[in-house]
């Protein structure tokens, strides 16, 4: 009976001291200091580990992502083509283009489609009546 308390803890330090170490080269390796997480991984052997391990690892990973994330995907070169500079006023009064409806009654002068109701061409300002 008293062996087997011996032989618990024996084992018990020994996976103690073996998690402190695990835990403290970890932290080493980190940049990070502090002899707390060593000795509760000390004392309370796998309880320690597996709090430590919840508590800080899983922090630093969570930290270690890069948020908002980069695009994964080029961005696309854009071509604009260059739109041509507007014209003179002179060179688009030269003709006026008239849009035929069919069936409507016209303007005697110009042609453009005229209401029953005008009583001026709106395309040209001649008195229709």
């Amino acid at each position: 009976m008293l062996e087997s308390i011996l032989y618990s803890s024996v084992a018990w330090l020994v996976i103690g001291v073996a998690i402190a170490v695990v835990i403290y080269l970890d932290q080493k390796k980190h940049g990070e200091k502090g002899l707390l997480w060593p000795l509760v991984g000390f004392l309370l052997s796998l309880i320690g580990l597996l709090l430590w391990y919840m508590l800080v690892v899983r922090k630093r990973m969570v930290k270690a992502a890069e948020y908002p994330a980069r695009p994964q995907y080029e961005t696309p070169a854009y071509k604009f083509e260059k739109k041509e500079e507007a014209a003179p006023a002179a060179k688009h009064e030269a003709k006026k283009v008239v849009h035929q409806t069919e069936g409507a009654p016209r303007c005697p002068s110009c042609g453009t489609a005229i209401s029953a109701h005008d009583l001026k061409c709106p395309g040209c300002g001649k008195e229709l009546r």
